[in-house]
């Protein structure tokens, strides 16, 4: 069960609301575990509600989750599950790795009109604070950053598969002073942990590495708009959005693009984010204060009248919006009026005791 400590970290991270914590989490391996069973939940739901045609896609995307619960466990790679999940891969089961102290995410698929190969595909998962507190807004960036093809043949030699976990595994706890992020203090350059690592070790040396074996690819982009603070209150470290929920919903969004096409991938995307806001506001309610439980449900429904607007003007896709609505409508229709019932009787509250 989620604490209510772990609840408002999670809180901040998804629904970033305009007052931010002053430091660091102190539980973030049980707030990233809560953001990978959040989608999971998510993800169930939509098995259950969502039209026949869309199941595989579902399943595929709940697989990946399951196994990076599995794969990131204790905020590192462990090589043993990377090894196995190496060796069941296939279509229907996408890796979604994390290698924090690199600051980088992992996307490994086998495309399912092409079996023959396989697909690696890399991005940094947190910018700079430089970058963070220069932006005027979002930061808008191109997923992935770089992506490599290799051949089945390649990928399944258990040669290959152990140094790559091997790799990983070292890769995810090991900061290494040439791509770390550094200061200068009285004219002397030192390392600054406050600030995040340079993805190169990744993005550049291992998928160089790999192209040996393989090739480069140029994959379709998907732009995101990347929202980011930089946030110290008298603390050493300073409280940053999680970089797992970047890596998260940038692989999610990506395999539904590469499953059901860019334009409808994109608009199940958005619904299945919705779905998992309303679940959150749902477990809010009573537990953080009815300023926040606004915040959340104002969010929710801009979202969703954002995406009945467009559905309005894109007469071509106006099925899949009607799909997707409905796989979602009674979560989302409930946790509001919940939400709004609870704000209500607490404000009624607050003038019969004013």
């Amino acid at each position: 069960m989620t604490t209510q400590d772990t609840l408002l970290q999670t809180f901040n991270h998804v629904a970033f609301p305009p007052k931010l914590p002053g430091k660091s989490d102190t539980q973030s391996k049980e707030v990233e575990r809560d953001l990978i069973c959040r989608l999971l939940d998510a993800t169930r739901i939509l098995k259950r509600t969502s039209h026949h045609d869309l199941l595989p896609a579902w399943i595929m995307i709940e697989n990946s989750l399951k196994t990076c619960l599995i794969i990131n466990e204790n905020e590192i790679c462990n090589k043993e599950a990377l090894q196995n999940t190496f060796r069941s891969l296939d279509p229907d089961h996408p890796l979604i790795i994390r290698v924090r102290e690199q600051n980088t995410g992992l996307l490994i698929h086998q495309p399912h009109e092409n079996k023959q190969e396989i697909i690696v595909e890399a991005f940094e998962t947190s910018p700079s604070a430089e970058q963070t507190l220069a932006a005027q807004g979002a930061l808008q960036w191109d997923f992935p950053g770089t992506a490599v093809s290799l051949s089945c043949e390649d990928f399944q030699n258990p040669n290959f598969q152990g140094c790559l976990a091997s790799f990983l595994e070292k890769a995810s706890v090991e900061s290494l002073g040439e791509f770390a992020a550094k200061t200068r203090k009285a004219g002397i350059e030192i390392l600054e942990d406050r600030n995040t690592a340079n993805p190169a070790l990744i993005t550049q040396f291992l998928m160089t590495l790999l192209e040996t074996n393989g090739k480069r690819v140029n994959l379709p982009v998907l732009r995101k708009r990347v929202k980011d603070d930089a946030c110290w209150d008298k603390s050493r470290l300073p409280w940053r959005r999680s970089p797992l929920w970047l890596a998260l919903r940038v692989c999610i969004q990506r395999l539904l693009y590469l499953r059901l096409g860019s334009e409808e991938g994109q608009i199940h995307y958005k619904y299945f984010i919705c779905l998992l806001l309303s679940n959150l506001l749902d477990d809010c309610v009573g537990k953080l204060s009815s300023e926040k439980c606004h915040f959340l449900k104002v969010k929710l429904c801009r979202r969703l009248a954002k995406l009945a607007t467009q559905k309005h003007s894109d007469y071509t896709s106006r099925a899949a919006y009607d799909h997707a609505f409905r796989s979602v409508s009674a979560c989302c229709e409930n946790a509001i009026q919940n939400a709004t019932t609870a704000i209500e009787n607490e404000w009624g509250l607050w003038k019969k005791d004013f």
